[in-house]
């Protein structure tokens, strides 16, 4: 079943998604060569975004295992899919039409997606040090 077909339970509380259509645009463009595509999709509800596979590429999760028992093969870069009702999203929707530079957010944006997907960030020690630069910005 299409998920996206099914109405969103958290409708009454949560106010209209911006329009993403520009954003995705714009990180599609920063990420360049490492995702196929960025998309607004409805099937997320509390995370951000998810990475899914290309149109007619094997599953991620098949093309792990395939890669961990040395039999991968040129993979596909993977979907990036965008949760427009994520407080995440909506504020780099607004940055960017602000006229802000994304090409860190979205580095960053797809670094958390490969983390929920069980994989590790292109470069995990700019990661930590990003994490760490982020929480102590919050704490000040």
């Amino acid at each position: 079943a299409d998920l996206e077909k099914l109405p969103r339970k958290d409708t009454k509380n949560t106010p209209p998604a911006p329009d993403v259509a520009a954003l995705a645009q714009a990180l599609r463009g920063a990420l360049g060569d490492a995702v196929s595509e960025v998309r607004p999709t409805e099937r997320l509800v509390s995370s951000a975004a998810v990475l899914t596979a290309a149109a007619n590429a094997p599953d991620l999760h098949m093309q792990r295992l395939l890669r961990r028992a040395g039999r991968a093969g040129p993979a596909a870069p993977p979907v990036l899919e965008i949760n427009p009702h994520h407080a995440l999203i909506a504020a780099l929707a607004a940055r960017h039409a602000a006229g802000a530079e994304l090409a860190e957010s979205a580095g960053f944006l797809l670094d958390l997606a490969r983390m929920q997907d069980g994989d590790l960030p292109r470069d995990p020690a700019a990661f930590a040090r990003r994490i760490e630069e982020v929480l102590a910005e919050t704490l000040r």
